[in-house]
């Protein structure tokens, strides 16, 4: 009797076969089991990422991560409402800075644009009906609201142009990068910063590429020149997968 009682005992305290020992090992084995496949998933991701790296950027094109938020500025449009950063927001917006006695840049940009703009409409109409397109006047001095509406309507009606005094254009282009100033029409050299109007003919020296803004008056990317359509087509429609 004593040594079955021993042997009972010795079993249930010191052995591994009651069913009672089992539950806390396969809980054991469960946890790491689980621990394993979950490191195993998380390297399979690392890889895939290491791999398969983002897209670069297509030529002409840079983009910016993260986007950069539009600077504090108020301008007026050719109808003479406000245009600010709040403009910017709620659509993309494709802006181009420049004058309206550019003798070939600008003209040449703004016709590109339309014609992206009427491709987007056939090929890809949603992008067409949130995009805007607007022309910043650096010229002030000469380019009054009339002037500057006559001028974007030639290239098409739904374009923005938009200027202001130099000090409000200066809260937009100097955080943009989108230097600017006066220069002799004959001779090239600069006449000042933009700052006033020079007391001669002059010309205007001013950034190239286009500043694409996203629906929360983000700078997401610049499209650096020659603007030919098909070059703005294809930068504009990668830009927009990237970051719609």
């Amino acid at each position: 009797m004593v040594e079955s009682a021993d042997m009972t005992y010795g079993t249930g305290v010191h052995g591994s076969a009651t069913p009672g020992s089992r539950r806390p090992l396969r809980l054991v084995w469960l946890i790491l089991g689980l621990a394993l496949l979950l490191d195993i998933g998380l390297g399979w991701r690392l890889y895939q990422s290491q791999a398969s790296p983002p897209p670069s950027d297509p030529p002409g094109v840079r983009t910016f991560a993260p986007p950069e938020p539009a600077p504090y500025f108020q301008l007026a449009d050719q109808n003479g409402q406000p245009f600010t950063q709040e403009s910017l927001k709620g659509h993309w917006t494709l802006m181009l800075f420049g004058y309206t006695n550019c003798p070939d840049f600008c003209p040449t940009t703004l016709a590109a644009l339309n014609n992206l703009y009427h491709r987007l409409k056939i090929s890809a109409p949603k992008l067409a009906a949130d995009t805007q397109v607007v022309f910043v006047s650096v010229d002030p001095f000469r380019d009054t609201r009339p002037v500057l509406g006559a001028f974007v309507a030639q290239f098409n009606p739904r374009f923005v142009a938009a200027t202001g005094a130099p000090e409000q254009l200066r809260r937009l282009t100097t955080p943009l990068g989108a230097a600017y100033d006066y220069a002799d029409l004959v001779s090239g050299e600069p006449l000042n910063d933009g700052s006033r109007r020079p007391l001669q003919a002059y010309a205007v020296d001013h950034a190239a590429g286009l500043y694409i803004f996203d629906p929360h008056a983000n700078n997401v990317a610049w499209i650096l020149p020659p603007h030919t359509p098909e070059r703005l087509a294809t930068a504009y429609q990668f830009i927009r997968r990237n970051y719609d």
